[in-house]
């Protein structure tokens, strides 16, 4: 896993609701968010799932245009 995918991962576990607005994700994970867009999250986002599928993990990430939320799959 990147840096960048560990810090949006991180960021979605220690939030209390497990849900995180796209902007407060660029703004925290990375250090110049001028060049960061919600397509950028949205590619970052489908790597972490990709990675989490072939850990046949039971947690996935999903994203709106306003919110990134960790989901677990019973």
């Amino acid at each position: 896993m990147t840096k960048l995918e560990c810090s949006i991962l991180s960021l979605l576990v220690r939030s209390e609701s497990n849900r995180v607005p796209v902007w407060l994700v660029i703004e925290k994970v990375w250090n110049n968010p001028v060049d960061v867009n919600q397509n950028t999250v949205s590619l970052y986002v489908s790597y972490l799932n990709r990675k989490l599928s072939a850990l046949q993990s039971c947690v996935s990430i999903k994203m709106s245009k306003e919110n990134i939320e960790l989901c677990v799959n019973i």
